[in-house]
């Protein structure tokens, strides 16, 4: 069992106890449950102009992987680019210190709705983190997922997922993104930090290497998926040899199949990078089949969103890249149906970013269409041809009334989906003091930085519920943590009134509070005598493989849509729980101490975890009262002392208590998890 699984293990127990509270807990607005961001990176009007031509004239470009449709969105014709039809205003794309933004200043305003200093990721001008979306969503319980064409640690997702001085700064950008708990990431390069310290796989995550991998892992019923496509850090659309890396259209199917089975919702980040790619080296066809491949990735989510009803779908460029006008279109076009890159073609921006406003294009429900529009700015109403006049950059006249400044797209969706950016900022950073990316105070703990974990006293490992270790960029450079994460630590050595040192349990009370496994049934309460139920230890092993689906349930007394339906279901079909009999499964009930011990022993084997000590029952004045079912289970629970027993006895049927449950849990993670 790799530790950093205990992350998942301890939120859900918390979750299961339903006593870790909301982090960002803001109210939804309308009926928005999926976020999907869509970010054609340098995708500009003038090379949006390119690629719509050449749609319109019935051609694409020769090698262009994805076919260009008209008819992807259902009950709808396209003849354009779908995008066009969605067109509601245009977005100013300057950064905090230039009137041209690079990716990371762009990415940063689109992410967090904060205007940063350009190379610089997630970080205010002075160098304080700052929350994105997609950490908003995570603190909602969501599922979160990027998608691009560009390297995955490259300038754009990287402000979603990570928070770094300079976007060249990839080992920590990589490192965070790694130990972020972001639950699918498909694109370029490998699946590693530059260093090769910290990798997918150890992770915990499903590594993909191909298209056809990526497919068996989503119909596999995977939820954690990390790529590793190529290590020349592009996934793109046109290449000049066959690939079997997937295409955009094909990540952001396979993505939206993973992240849309969870019940809390999804945020999805998809770029098409290489438009940006094409247009930096005035390769008109690589701009253009990138573009239209995007568009047709664009069709699928609202196509998708529309079906769902529950969905926002925001398309937004960074920038504009290359300042591309086309003067003699007939002869570019031409030259692009035969696959070649059109001389014709003038690139004001001489290879680079320039200043201009690039498109906003969107698909909500009505209500939480009309909140995102007011939230941003825009007018409510209004055709995309009002938005501006004139084509290619030269010739595009921008309509002001249709015009916001790109920190203003995130609050939108923000409104428009219920998230709380500001809180999630507080929820998620706060200041320590620190030593070299090093946090420790009188109790021992040691938090190291761009990690989701820190080290207890007794030297075990545990795992933030949400978030990373950050350290800014101040002027005085500050180590930042969850704010749940700190209160654990400052409130360690003392969390319950209820638990004094004499008491038998209260190590295990202390570190199941800093392991975020138990807050107490009240402020300041533990409960230790507090029972536990068969559905909450089913529940908690269940979250911690990820939610899996598993089949249809099939005991009477688990009523469908409970929330341990599906745990319940999924334990019973990985044979990690049996029923008590006549077709019943008994949720409510207490568990035992020989049952939780069977729970742990059938996981253990299903997961293939060493489970093979043989412990001796006869040690014990009642071990002869073991079931004959469990015996095999509280031998190697006894073995691995997980179990000690109580006053000398094992009480092998008695009802387990919170204390208990405390004290088997820990001993669990101690003794089989370090194995």
């Amino acid at each position: 069992m790799k530790l950093r699984h205990l992350g998942t293990l301890l939120l859900a127990l918390a979750l299961v106890f339903s006593l870790f509270a909301p982090l960002c807990a803001a109210e939804p607005a309308a009926q928005i449950k999926n976020i999907i961001v869509m970010i054609p990176d340098g995708g500009g009007f003038g090379n949006y102009d390119l690629a719509e031509a050449l749609k319109l004239s019935g051609g694409s470009v020769p090698g262009q992987r994805t076919a260009v449709t008209t008819d992807a969105i259902e009950g709808e014709i396209h003849e354009s680019l779908y995008l066009s039809s969605y067109l509601v205003g245009t977005s100013r794309t300057r950064s905090a210190d230039s009137e041209v933004t690079d990716s990371a200043a762009g990415g940063t305003a689109i992410a967090t709705g904060h205007r940063t200093d350009n190379h610089t990721v997630a970080l205010t001008s002075g160098g304080a983190p700052i929350a994105s979306l997609l950490e908003a969503c995570q603190l909602k319980g969501m599922a979160t997922g990027l998608v691009t064409t560009s390297a995955w640690h490259d300038a754009t997702p990287a402000a979603f997922g990570a928070h770094a001085a300079d976007r060249g700064d990839t080992e920590h950008i990589a490192t965070q993104m790694l130990r972020h708990d972001i639950d699918l990431v498909l694109g370029g390069s490998n699946d590693r930090n530059p260093s090769g310290t910290v990798t997918a796989a150890d992770m915990g995550y499903t590594v993909v290497e191909d298209a056809a991998a990526l497919k068996k892992a989503v119909e596999s019923g995977t939820n954690r998926i990390w790529s590793n496509f190529t290590s020349a850090g592009k996934t793109m659309d046109r290449d000049w040899k066959e690939s079997s890396q997937p295409t955009i259209l094909e990540m952001t199917q396979a993505a939206i199949r993973v992240l849309s089975k969870d019940s809390d919702g999804f945020f999805l980040m998809v770029e098409g990078g290489c438009v940006d790619k094409g247009a930096h080296s005035g390769d008109g066809k690589t701009a253009a089949a990138e573009y239209l491949a995007f568009d047709e990735a664009f069709a699928y989510a609202v196509d998708w969103a529309k079906k769902d009803g529950q969905t926002i779908v925001v398309a937004v460029p960074d920038h504009d890249t290359g300042g591309l006008d086309a003067p003699d279109l007939e002869a570019s076009l031409a030259d692009l149906r035969k696959g070649t890159n059109p001389e014709s073609l003038v690139w004001n921006g001489r290879g680079g970013h320039t200043g201009q406003n690039v498109g906003i294009w969107l698909y909500a429900p009505e209500g939480a269409r009309e909140t995102f529009l007011t939230a941003a700015g825009l007018p409510a109403e209004g055709a995309p041809e009002a938005v501006r006049s004139g084509t290619f950059y030269s010739g595009t006249v921008f309509n002001e009334d249709y015009a916001t400044d790109n920190c203003n797209i995130a609050p939108a969706i923000a409104a428009a989906a219920g998230l709380d950016l500001e809180a999630a900022t507080a929820a998620l950073f706060v200041p320590v003091p620190q030593t070299d990316g090093v946090y420790r105070d009188d109790s021992g703990f040691k938090v190291t930085l761009d990690a989701a974990e820190y080290t207890l006293p007794n030297g075990i490992t545990a795992r933030f519920p949400c978030g990373i270790a950050v350290l800014s960029a101040e002027e005085e450079r500050m180590l930042y943590l969850p704010a749940a994460v700190k209160e654990r630590i400052d409130n360690y050595a003392a969390p319950f009134t209820d638990v004094t040192e004499k008491d038998w349990f209260a190590p295990a009370a202390r570190l199941a509070y800093a392991h975020f496994l138990m807050d107490g049934t009240a402020p300041g309460l533990f409960a230790p005598e507090l029972s536990m139920s068969r559905a909450m230890l089913v529940t908690v092993l269940w979250r911690y493989e990820g939610a899996p689906e598993a089949g249809e349930n099939s005991f009477a007394d688990v009523p469908d849509g409970a929330w341990y339906t599906g745990a319940v279901a999924w334990a019973a079909a990985e044979g990690v729980v049996n029923g008590v009999g006549e077709n019943k499964f008994d949720p409510d009930g207490n568990i035992t101490r020989e049952q939780m011990a069977a729970i742990l022993y059938r996981y253990c084997a299903a997961k293939d975890i060493a489970a093979a000590a043989d412990g001796d029952l006869t040690a014990f004045p009642d071990g002869d009262q073991v079931s004959a079912w469990a015996k095999e289970a509280v031998q190697w629970t006894v073995a691995e002392e997980i179990i000690g027993g109580s006053d000398g006895s094992l009480l092998p049927r008695g009802n387990a208590t919170r204390a208990q449950v405390a004290t088997m849990l820990m001993r669990f993670i101690e003794n089989i998890t370090k194995q």
